[in-house]
């Protein structure tokens, strides 16, 4: 089965071209971190190779058989390049590019130029369109050692989605980086929709959901030095895809759209448009969390379902940082029934989890993920009336004239309806 994928250009870019170079920047920026990486055990080497000099001088000899530091870290330097070199071919085949189709009806940018700037819209992903975050995603999705991750976080969203939906229900999923959700929900009978801000995560994504690269990544070969248990586990590879990625059409459609979030589905063209909005440690991407609210409020259909899961680790561009309290009650007064709402008791660590086996590091780097089930209740006359995209507009507007007036120094803002560029995507079953 053939899955579409959509490009659709930002209301900042300055033409409707998928930005392929950034699939090229990304690999260059894997080959400097590895760079800056070897040179790391190179320093950690020499140091350890010149302290040892002093230390063990004619009158001071190891003691056993004992390998000396020095000699352990030559042997982690050979090891370690050789598995970043390996890791690389592979990255070099995933971030190749693809051709995607436009979504998209019109393109006038300079008509929003006055309000929407790089300035003030989500820009700064570079650690999504990083290569290593690829190989942190694809072991969390599409390896053995993330089961019990995708277990806990992604087949609890299935589950929820059951329970208060029918099978063939149309699911928007924000942020999907590289589509095991997505491809999960769809395998479990719902139409889904696919949706990412970066095009070196959608590529990875597609080459992995087309069944077109494979292969074997070494997730921890990069790690910092410090609180590993065992050196040995530096070195462990991985196995990717676990599962055969090829789907058998079921009548129901499954398809990929690159694009801001905001910008896409904010449109009134997408209206009504989703049964369920599935969000999975995405939330706290947001600049404006209201903007995210804002959207997925647009797309959900009245008494349709927003699933979530994930923490509060607010993006370092949000102007906004509520608590859980706070953002339980901001949901809440923007016409969403609260049906399910706890806070995990045991932390979830976002690449693998190492509980079921032997402690790895001494320290552990995991979330307690919110989780809630939120029902969109909206008042329908309310519900014809409002424009989402002009609302973000406005706000978006509002925000960048702020420093520079007070509050009461200028009227809301207006602007031509008609002259507001807005996306279209055809043609995605």
């Amino acid at each position: 089965m053939d899955i579409p994928f959509y490009y659709v250009p930002s209301w900042t870019c300055e033409d409707g071209n998928p930005p392929i170079q950034d699939l090229f920047r990304s690999f260059q920026k894997y080959k400097d971190d590895c760079a800056t990486a070897i040179a790391s055990v190179t320093t950690s080497h020499e140091i350890a190779k010149k302290t040892e000099w002093f230390v063990f001088s004619q009158n001071e000899q190891p003691h056993g058989s004992h390998p000396l530091l020095s000699n352990i870290m030559e042997q982690r330097l050979t090891v370690i390049a050789e598995l970043l070199e390996l890791d690389g071919f592979v990255l070099e085949h995933l971030l190749k590019p693809i051709k995607f189709t436009l979504g998209i009806a019109e393109h006038e940018h300079h008509s929003v130029g006055c309000c929407i700037t790089k300035d003030n819209v989500k820009s700064d992903v570079s650690s999504y369109d990083s290569a290593m975050h690829i190989i942190t995603h694809i072991t969390r999705d599409w390896t053995t050692l993330g089961t019990s991750i995708r277990i806990s976080l992604y087949n609890w969203c299935i589950e929820k989605i059951s329970i208060y939906r029918n099978q063939g229900d149309r699911i928007l999923v924000p942020g999907a980086g590289l589509g095991r959700l997505t491809w999960d929900l769809f395998r479990h009978g719902y139409n889904v929709e696919a949706n990412e801000i970066s095009i070196v995560m959608a590529t990875a994504a597609f080459h992995i959901m087309h069944g077109k690269v494979s292969g074997k990544l070494h997730p921890f070969a990069m790690d910092y030095l410090m609180n590993e248990v065992m050196s040995s586990d530096r070195y462990q590879s991985v196995d990717f895809p676990d599962v055969d990625t090829h789907l058998i059409a079921n009548g129901l459609s499954l398809s990929y759209t690159i694009g801001d979030f905001v910008e896409i589905y904010s449109a009134p063209s997408y209206m009504n448009q989703y049964d369920s909005i599935v969000t999975c440690f995405f939330i706290d991407t947001a600049s404006n969390i209201y903007e995210y609210i804002i959207t997925i409020r647009n797309a959900l259909k009245n008494g349709g379902i927003w699933v979530n899961v994930g923490p509060l680790q607010w993006h370092m561009n949000a102007k906004l940082h509520p608590s859980g309290d706070e953002l339980k009650s901001l949901i809440q007064t923007m016409g969403f029934d609260v049906m399910e709402w706890s806070v995990d008791d045991e932390a979830i660590n976002y690449r693998y989890d190492d509980k079921d086996e032997r402690t790895r590091h001494t320290k552990y780097e995991g979330y307690k993920p919110i989780r809630f089930v939120a029902m969109y209740n909206a008042d329908a006359m309310y519900q014809t009336m409002y424009d989402a995209q002009q609302m973000i507009l406005n706000i978006r507007h509002s925000i960048i004239l702020s420093p520079k007036r007070r509050n009461n120094d200028y009227d809301s803002p207006s602007y031509d309806h008609d002259s507001i560029s807005h996306v279209t995507i055809t043609e995605l079953s």
